[in-house]
């Protein structure tokens, strides 16, 4: 066969793969995904503000990015291609059902794998990169995505937030005849970097890299007084200088550590003296299990 551009197309075989959503109804109606946003070079800003003024998830594609078909480069989309985020539930375990088995299984795989879960609270979802004018199916991207995930309720800029992602898993549940909890038990956990917004928090998704995400933070945070903040406690590492704690007290960046005569950025506050809690930018503790997140992340540093 020969198209109206003179290209050859010849017949083959293929694999057809259909991966479930968590409702039929509302995948029908285009509810689960979002069309992405494409920005030119320089005014990336401006499209994370329109993003974030929908109060929905979303995504961001540079204008100059390829789309790869399930990832292929030998099927390429130059864009602006009509590329959506799906920003889906778990699945249920059986249908009509709910997903809290899945949920519970995946966060205590996280938590095997060190992360602790106690007193935390969690919004899980599965994240797709898909193609809208092809059935949703998945695709790459050769610039990667920038990804928007609003606030859950009772959150915001100044949550402690972690954000898990659970690789390896993919939407079509034993499919090819492994059971679930082996499926979790073989995928990987890593930990995503995040960027605060107004609205919600930014992580960037390289070429193709999208599966369960869990965004996961105290249940509760405890305030201090200024006293109680700024007593001396064990402080833990962190490589990249984010977060900086002295006495107990944190602060947002090296620069502010320094305004508030900080003398040694770089730390973050792992345990209160009674271990059972962490501090917080802002000056409050968070739950044990974030303590205990940051003990088991990083190496000890001698109490100042």
């Amino acid at each position: 066969v020969t198209t109206q551009d003179g290209r050859i197309v010849s017949p083959g075989t293929g694999t057809l793969r259909i991966r479930y959503v968590s409702d039929f109804d509302a995948a029908s109606d285009n509810a689960l995904t979002i069309s992405a946003v494409y920005y030119e070079a320089g005014n990336q800003a401006e499209a994370m503000q329109t993003v974030e003024a929908t109060g929905k998830a979303g995504a961001l594609l540079p204008a100059s990015t390829l789309i790869y078909l399930n990832g292929d480069h030998s099927y390429v989309k130059s864009s602006p291609a009509n590329i959506g985020l799906l920003f889906d539930q778990l699945l249920p375990d059986q249908p009509g059902g709910d997903n809290s088995v899945y949920t519970l299984m995946l966060l205590q795989h996280a938590q095997s794998k060190g992360y602790s879960m106690e007193n935390t609270k969690a919004e899980l979802r599965y994240l797709d990169l898909v193609d809208l004018d092809n059935s949703d199916a998945w695709v790459g991207s050769s610039g990667g995505c920038d990804v928007f995930w609003p606030y859950p309720e009772g959150t915001g800029r100044d949550t402690a937030f972690l954000l898990l992602h659970f690789t390896g898993l993919h939407r079509e549940y034993r499919m090819n005849g492994v059971s679930l909890p082996d499926q979790v038990k073989a995928s990987g956990v890593e930990e995503v970097s995040i960027t605060r917004g107004e609205e919600g928090v930014w992580f960037h998704i390289a070429e193709s890299g999208f599966s369960p995400f869990a965004l996961i933070w105290p249940e509760k945070s405890v305030s201090r007084t200024a006293a109680e903040n700024r007593r001396r406690l064990p402080c833990r590492s962190l490589a990249d200088g984010s977060l900086c704690v002295w006495r107990g007290f944190a602060a947002d960046s090296p620069a502010a550590a320094s305004r508030e005569g900080l003398t040694q950025p770089g730390f973050i506050c792992a345990l209160k003296a009674d271990n059972n809690s962490a501090m917080a930018a802002d000056g409050k503790f968070l739950s044990a299990a974030m303590a205990l997140f940051w003990s088991q992340k990083h190496p000890v540093i001698a109490p100042a």
